[in-house]
């Protein structure tokens, strides 16, 4: 079980428009070799696999791409 004791993990559930549904996953602070350790651990609890891993672009950045713009 992951339990993240310093309440630096924000997780948020979003529906946007045109896209569907995602949860997004924020580490807030500085992120160390350790609490990179601790954000894979989540990714595993959450049992995400790599193909649901969005990373480095945001909601607009998806829709230009859905639409080709």
């Amino acid at each position: 079980m992951f339990i993240d004791k310093n309440n630096n993990f924000e997780l948020v559930l979003d529906k946007v428009v045109g896209l569907g549904y995602f949860m997004e996953i924020e580490y807030v602070g500085k992120m160390t070799k350790i609490n990179g350790q601790k954000f894979q651990e989540l990714i595993n609890y959450l049992n995400l696999k790599e193909s649901q891993i969005i990373s480095g672009c945001g909601y607009p950045d998806l829709l230009m791409e859905k639409n080709k713009i």
